[in-house]
C-alpha cells in the first residue's frame, strides 16, 4: 500500500500544482475585475471579504 502511495506522488504534486496555479490565476483575475468594478457581487460583505481577502 505504502509504494503504491510513493509511486503516485509525482502526479499528486502535478495536481497540486496545476490547482495553485489555477487559483492564483482565478485570483487575479478576480482582483482585476474588482479593481476595474466588474462584477459587483450581489453580497455586500462578500465582496468587502473578498477585496481584502485579494489585497
Amino acid at each position: 500500500m505504502v509504494e503504491n502511495l510513493s509511486s503516485q506522488l509525482p502526479t499528486l504534486d502535478k495536481y497540486i500544482g496545476r490547482i495553485k496555479r489555477q487559483q492564483t490565476e482565478d485570483k487575479d483575475c478576480l482582483k482585476w475585475d474588482i479593481e476595474k468594478g466588474l462584477p459587483h457581487l450581489p453580497v455586500p460583505s462578500l465582496d468587502a471579504t473578498l477585496t481584502k481577502y485579494l489585497r
